[in-house]
């Protein structure tokens, strides 16, 4: 993520200050997208999510490993967006992973990193995404 800086003695444009990010891959004959990176995605969500705590989810993911989702269960508040820390960043480029895959993969991680409380906002995010809102939902909202 970047943005277009003004350039010194020009007009203004509509491309000065936003924040702008690269959708896909920069490979050999596959150009990645540039989209726009709203800077409210960094702010808190108005409301509390109910989450599981760490070792309910454990739990239950152990006891049911299809389970896709869990919950509801105990309040978080979430941005719509998390900073992944560099670490764990090819873990999510390496698969399209459901919200299961990324609590039994990257969580495991940072755990044997020892990394839970400089990893907090990931955590608590993944613990957001793995939780029903209500009884029929079956992915992530």
């Amino acid at each position: 993520i970047d943005n277009f800086a003004p350039r010194m003695g020009l007009p203004a444009t509509q491309w000065d200050n936003p924040l702008f990010a690269q959708k896909g891959e920069i490979l050999e004959g596959n150009y990645p997208s540039t989209v726009v990176w709203p800077s409210t995605y960094f702010n808190l969500l108005n409301g509390q999510v109910r989450v599981g705590a760490l070792d309910t989810i454990d739990t239950s993911f152990i006891a049911d490993p299809a389970l896709i989702m869990i919950g509801p269960y105990g309040n978080v508040r979430v941005r719509k967006t998390c900073y992944v820390p560099p670490q764990y960043v090819s873990a999510f480029l390496a698969s399209n992973m459901t919200p299961h895959m990324a609590w039994t993969t990257v969580i495991d991680g940072i755990r044997a990193n020892n990394n839970q409380i400089s990893c907090k906002a990931l955590v608590d995010f993944i613990r957001v995404a793995i939780t029903k809102t209500d009884e029929g939902q079956d992915k992530s909202p």
